[in-house]
């Protein structure tokens, strides 16, 4: 069995003392960072900036360390690794950025009916920093006014995973 080990330290750091590394490929556009800005608003800051404990250095959570410093945070927790080298960081950056589970097509599709049925599913698609016109399709078309039992509606909606870019119908009996 794999022993567990706890490596990072929890700290208060000012933010201010904390290095950005000019080098980092992972880039985020403008409607991603809205995106970012409306989670931390909504959720709080849930996932911890992690730094080089002799450099630093940020390692992961730049885009988040950047939203806390554009909305006047001074200091912040963050998780502290002494990484044994330059090299160490980056590796760790990589799979950081990187490393995350694969999502369930059908899973997702029944996840997203959930979030369509209690009208946040537009919610997500701005914290995730997508255009909502790219992210639902097929918008439902008016029906002229009829009394309840003259028509069996179901309405469709086209929705697709930001994730992985696959689509799912998402029906809806009315």
């Amino acid at each position: 069995m794999m022993k567990l080990k706890k490596r990072f330290k929890l700290k208060l750091v000012k933010l201010k003392d904390i290095k950005f590394d000019k080098s980092n490929p992972n880039r985020m556009s403008d409607i991603k960072k809205a995106g970012l800005k409306k989670s931390i608003d909504t959720f709080g800051y849930v996932d911890e900036i992690v730094i080089d404990k002799n450099t630093k250095i940020v390692a992961n959570g730049e885009h988040r360390l950047r939203e806390l410093l554009d909305n006047g945070e001074t200091e912040a927790e963050v998780k502290v690794f002494n990484f044994k080298n330059e090299a160490e960081r980056r590796l760790y950056r990589q799979i950081a950025n990187k490393l995350s589970g694969e999502h369930d097509p059908q899973l997702d599709k029944e996840e997203f009916k959930f979030l369509d049925e209690n009208d946040i599913l537009t919610d997500l698609a701005e914290m995730l920093g997508e255009d909502e016109i790219d992210f639902v399709y097929d918008e439902e078309e008016e029906l002229p006014e009829l009394e309840k039992n003259e028509l069996d509606v179901t309405l469709t909606r086209e929705v697709k995973c930001p994730k992985c870019q696959h689509k799912f119908e998402i029906k809806k009996k009315e």
